[in-house]
């Protein structure tokens, strides 16, 4: 009964590092990332403005990509550009009345009373590897600019998002960060339906509407 129990106890063991040598390959084949974002964001209950506005989205937001070739991250490759326009036609749908696409921030259509255009000024990211914590991370930061309806600017509103997601044993990076960005895009959505109102610059334009 002994040998029998040893012999078990045995292809126990080996089954377990076989298991994590297996997890090992497969962590060390994650470490190129290549994924594309499609965040769903609930729509903010906010108040809505009675106001048609002009959304502009430069070409290096609607195509944005996080891009890293290094020795820790080689060929990251991170597609952001569709999830960040889609967040951005969500809450301006339900803080103004009418969202009117823009090709540039003026282009003499009267009814717009102003023109806003978000812009990503940076995104991180971090994996447990490199913070020997059990999540992965996300920050973006970005700029809103708002101009009028002359295609003066008004003024630049500043805010940033972060996002985590555990790690678990069977994560890989792609997974992770995934993820942690998609819960900084919510709490991107959040952070814009508090404080972009609150900005004087906001303020000011809105009481002239």
């Amino acid at each position: 009964m002994t040998a029998v129990r040893d012999r078990q106890v045995t292809r126990a063991c080996l089954s377990r590092i076989a298991t994590l040598l297996l997890l090992g390959l497969l962590g060390a084949c994650s470490r190129s990332v290549g994924l594309k974002i499609t965040a769903v964001v609930p729509p903010p209950l906010i108040e809505r403005h009675p106001v048609t506005i002009g959304v502009y989205y430069r070409d290096d937001f609607r195509n944005h990509v996080f891009v890293e070739n290094s020795e820790d991250r080689p060929n990251w490759q991170i597609e952001t550009g569709s999830s960040q326009v889609a967040l951005f036609n969500q809450l301006l749908s339900a803080a103004f009345e009418q969202v009117l696409p823009m090709q540039h921030v003026y282009d003499g259509r009267t009814i717009v009373k102003g023109v806003i255009a978000p812009k990503i000024e940076e995104m991180q990211f971090a994996t447990p590897r490199e913070t020997l914590q059990d999540f992965y991370e996300a920050w973006l930061k970005y700029t809103i600019d708002l101009y009028d309806d002359q295609g003066a600017l008004l003024t630049s509103w500043q805010t940033t998002a972060y996002g985590r997601s555990p790690d678990t044993l069977m994560s890989t990076d792609q997974v992770g960060i995934d993820a942690a960005l998609k819960v900084a895009l919510r709490d991107a959505g959040a952070k814009f339906s508090i404080g972009f109102f609150r900005d004087p610059g906001v303020r000011q334009w809105l009481t002239k509407q």
